[in-house]
Parts: structure tokens; C-alpha cells; sequence
């Protein structure tokens, strides 16, 4: 299932030719895959906590071994001090973003085989895409570029949470009971822990800085994100995978 979250719908436009860089030198098209969901079934995980000060949630064959961990409170508030820090810089929010991701998607309960990437869209500011065959399960969470740039560093961390929430529950449940669960246990952001975020919109300051950033970028004098990493690059629209390849084999994306 492809999870979106945001006010409009999933833009359908062509995606673009992968412009390959930094040393990724292959991809392939694996037939057969799709953005969209089988039925799935829970595990038999409770929602109890565990001494360790883990909560354990139910999800889907692929969404982890069930347990959220704590998150580490000062790498948490170290990451905090340097987004506020960075500004309207795109390549160190990026930076900042994927150690964010590898936190919690660790503490999540969720391999590395789960991959972070990017988008370029304002109407939804974040979605997962749920695939893989039986006993493969996996997925992807792409976090729009613009909420990487925001001034609040509480708004790419609820974005974020909220993400993982669906990868752990599963392209079955959408905001059901099980997905607030996992969106609480993951200490969510409330003005995230819902499926609306027009707050994220009525910002006119914030929407201002996109608007210089999109003229930055169309004048080439903006930072230029990994495009094997692009969303509409991963997933073209026809249900169909590209997987990238760095120069030994290992998977990026």
C-alpha cells in the first residue's frame, strides 16, 4: 500500500529518467512488484510494556519484531540543536534527516532492508510504500523535501514518527486503533499523531521559504538531493520497482 499524508492527492506525473551519481552505477527493474497491499496479518503481539521501557505493538509480517524502543533523549535533543542551527540549508538537513531516520527506524524494530528517500511535493508531505513478497516484506518512508527545510524541528520528527507508525502497523490499517497504538508508543508529536496536517500549510513565513527555495533550485544554485533516492525515480507509477546498486552490489534503494 502506498500511505500518503498530506491535504491533496499523490501526484501522478511521469517520473523522471534516474540521473545516476556518486557512485551508483546499476539498476534493474524487478517485474511483478507492486505498491499495494495483500491481505496481511497481525502478529500475536500485545501492547504491553516491557521492562526496558520498550512498547510492544502488533504489526504486519513486515513491520519488525514489535517492540518500540525509547528514543535516546540525547541524540534526540543534539539533532534538535542542530537543525535549529542550520537554517534553510538543504544539504545539512538532509544529513540531519537520515541519522534522524536511522534512529527510529532502529528503535522502531525495523531492518535495514526498510529504506529512506525523498520527494519533491507539497500536497503530501510524507508517504510509506508496503511490497515484497511472502517472508520479504519491506517498504520504503519518502519525506518531501520541504518539511526537511522547516524551521521546526518537531515537524520532521512528527512527520517521520507518523510514517513509521504505517510501517509497523501495515497497508491495511490506516488510522485505525492499531496505527494511533504504534504512533503513541513511537511518542508521536500530537499535531501529527492524526490524518490531517493543514496546520503544516497555513504557515504564509514558512510557505514564503519554499518559494525561494524553488527559485534557487530552478536557477541550479540549490543543493541537488541523491536522485536514486527520488521517489518518482524508485517507484515509476505503473507499479514497478527500480532497485539501485552501488559499484560492489549493495543495495541503496
Amino acid at each position: 500500500a502506498a500511505h500518503q499524508l498530506g491535504p491533496g492527492s499523490m501526484s501522478t506525473g511521469v517520473a523522471a529518467a534516474p540521473s545516476i551519481r556518486g557512485g551508483i552505477t546499476a539498476t534493474h527493474r524487478k517485474p511483478g512488484r507492486r505498491a499495494r497491499g495483500r491481505p496481511v496479518r497481525a502478529t500475536a503481539r500485545g501492547d504491553d510494556d516491557d521492562d526496558d521501557g520498550a512498547v510492544r505493538v502488533r504489526v504486519w509480517e513486515g513491520g519488525g519484531d514489535g517492540l518500540v524502543r525509547p528514543a535516546d533523549a540525547e541524540f534526540i535533543a543534539d539533532v534538535r540543536a542542530r537543525w535549529d542551527a542550520s537554517g534553510w540549508d538543504l544539504q545539512k538537513r538532509w544529513e540531519l534527516s537520515n541519522e534522524l531516520w536511522a534512529h527510529e527506524r532502529s528503535r522502531a524494530g525495523l531492518t535495514d532492508d526498510w529504506k529512506f528517500g525523498w520527494h519533491a511535493a507539497k500536497s503530501y508531505v510524507g508517504i510509506t510504500y508496503m511490497w515484497g513478497d511472502p517472508g520479504a516484506e519491506r517498504g520504503e518512508v519518502f519525506l518531501s523535501k520541504y518539511v526537511m527545510l522547516d524551521p521546526r524541528f518537531d515537524n520532521v520528527l512528527g512527520c517521520l514518527r507518523h510514517e513509521l507508525a504505517h510501517a509497523l502497523v501495515g497497508p491495511d490499517e490506516d488510522h485505525g486503533p492499531a496505527w494511533v497504538r504504534a504512533a503513541t508508543a513511537l511518542r508521536t508529536p500530537k499535531d501529527w499523531a492524526t490524518d490531517t496536517t493543514g496546520s503544516f500549510y497555513n504557515r504564509p513565513t514558512v510557505v514564503a521559504g519554499w518559494s525561494a527555495h524553488d527559485v534557487a533550485n530552478a536557477a541550479g544554485l540549490a543543493f541537488r538531493l541523491p536522485p536514486e533516492l527520488f521517489e518518482k525515480n524508485v517507484w515509476a507509477g505503473d507499479g514497478t520497482r527500480t532497485v539501485f546498486t552501488d559499484q560492489d552490489g549493495n543495495v541503496v534503494m
